[in-house]
């Protein structure tokens, strides 16, 4: 029922937990839906798996959502509203530089090398 209520006015719809329907590319708005990331880590108890869901309007992402149930955390933010975590005005960094920056990481993807060509930039990748 909630993916059917997030289809009306004809949204398109992305979710690897669906096949891909193209359909979507002709469609204004898309939402972007990851109902489950983090697999591997709540099977090994670590709790930062979480629920994913994002709104895309003409090829441009305007507003999404993060939720991990383990930790109660949420993460919301629009263009309009700007950036929360649990419900409370949060902020990101004014930086426009990667230099000295920290990038959190997979660590499923950090473990099996995909971050390891980074490892000699100027910023810090924390899985």
């Amino acid at each position: 029922m909630p993916r059917e209520s997030l289809l009306q006015d004809q949204k398109g719809w992305l979710s690897e937990e669906d096949p891909n329907d193209l359909v979507r590319l002709n469609k204004f708005r898309v939402w972007v839906v990851d109902p489950f990331d983090g697999t591997y880590e709540f099977v090994a108890g670590i709790p930062e798996s979480c629920i994913s869901v994002a709104l895309v309007e003409d090829g441009r992402a305007i507003a999404g959502g993060v939720r991990n149930p383990a930790t109660g955390e949420i993460f919301l933010g629009s263009l309009e509203t700007g950036l929360t975590y649990n419900g409370r005005q949060a902020y990101t960094s004014t930086t426009d530089r990667l230099e000295g920056a920290v990038v959190l990481a997979s660590r499923t993807e950090f473990d099996q090398g995909e971050w390891a060509r980074f490892q000699i930039k100027s910023f810090v990748v924390i899985p």
